[in-house]
């Protein structure tokens, strides 16, 4: 994953509590001159949301993923920076759109909201430590809640009307899976049974010996002749014996070292030998494979579908966000490098 999309990332999992600005008021009745990094139709966005929003964002950046090129670690808290004021600007953006919008967000929702926030402190005093620290009052929480509804209000009903619009039918799916098949290929697989008898990490040789003697009383009965599938329910130690030990399709390498490279020696039908591994003793039956080849089209079909359609709903997302920046007044006062 490049570092843009990271940084994307990061800027949607910030809370929009301190990414919107606090006060709605024009630009120059809400701080002296000189405190926005950016005004937006002569709202200004302050420096001190800017830089509790870069805080917060580092922060998220820091648990995502940490670029080891001594360049690229040069370059982060600029892109940083440069997409936090986007997304500042974007917010403020939409929230002015959605004054324009059937949209109310009643107090009752605020005073519950507040009530959430103050649950995070665990004491009194640490709740009015973070007010004073932030220079902010309860009633500059409400607003920010009132935003953060307003925007997810407006969110939620621009999906609704983009929704509307979009159009995936057959043809289209048909042809991107024609186009991309390179992207549907699969590689061999098989689809096995096995019973499990477990055995706990710390187990003594005891309980060790306990479960061998089981699975090797298991094992007799399948060559008494007694069916896989049954036994898997009867006895099994895993959730897959509701399924009469079926695991489905995989492909090497998703199940464990001893289990996987038996399992594929195996020829259909054809019963292992006990197998140990982590999580004890198993039985393998092998039950049927699928060579490596193209996924058929019914099977992602419906995937397909759906990925048209985000394809399609981030194009109109795109283009609303554009147009609102097309006819809005932005001024960025801030000069990142």
């Amino acid at each position: 994953m490049n570092l843009f999309v990271l940084i994307k990332k990061i800027c949607i999992l910030t809370s929009l509590l301190v990414l919107l600005p606090v006060n709605p008021c024009a630009a120059e009745e809400q701080e002296k001159p000189g405190e926005y990094v950016a005004t937006v139709n002569d709202v200004g966005i302050s420096r001190k949301d800017f830089d509790r929003s870069v805080a917060n964002a580092k922060k998220q950046f820091s648990r995502l993923a940490a670029p080891r090129d001594s360049d690229q670690e040069k370059k982060v808290p600029a892109d940083i920076q440069k997409e936090v004021l986007n997304r500042l600007i974007d917010f403020e953006l939409m929230y002015q759109d959605s004054a324009g919008r059937p949209i109310i967000v009643e107090d009752i929702l605020l005073e519950r909201d507040l009530k959430e926030f103050k649950k995070r402190f665990k004491e009194k005093g640490d709740f009015a430590s973070f007010l004073k620290e932030n220079n902010i009052s309860e009633d500059d929480l409400k607003l920010q809640f009132k935003k953060q509804r307003t925007i997810q209000d407006l969110q939620n009903i621009l999906r609704h009307e983009m929704t509307a619009q979009i159009k995936v039918n057959d043809a289209d799916i048909k042809t991107f899976y024609e186009k991309n098949l390179d992207k549907f290929q699969r590689p061999e697989q098989i689809r096995a049974r096995h019973i499990l008898v477990s055995v706990k990490k710390d187990a003594d040789e005891t309980e060790k010996k306990e479960a061998r003697a089981k699975i090797e009383e298991i094992q007799k009965q399948l060559k008494d002749g007694k069916d896989f599938a049954e036994l898997a329910r009867a006895e099994s130690q895993c959730q897959s014996r509701e399924r009469g030990g079926d695991l489905g399709f995989f492909a090497r390498g998703q199940m464990v070292a001893p289990f996987d490279k038996t399992a594929f020696s195996l020829k259909p039908d054809e019963i292992s030998d006990i197998v140990e591994t982590q999580y004890g003793y198993h039985l393998i039956k092998m039950e049927e494979k699928r060579a490596a080849g193209p996924v058929d089209f019914e099977e992602v079909k419906e995937k397909i579908k759906h990925y048209l359609s985000q394809v399609q709903l981030e194009k109109l997302q795109r283009e609303y966000m554009e147009g609102l920046r097309g006819k809005a007044k932005i001024i960025r006062l801030l000069k990142i490098d």
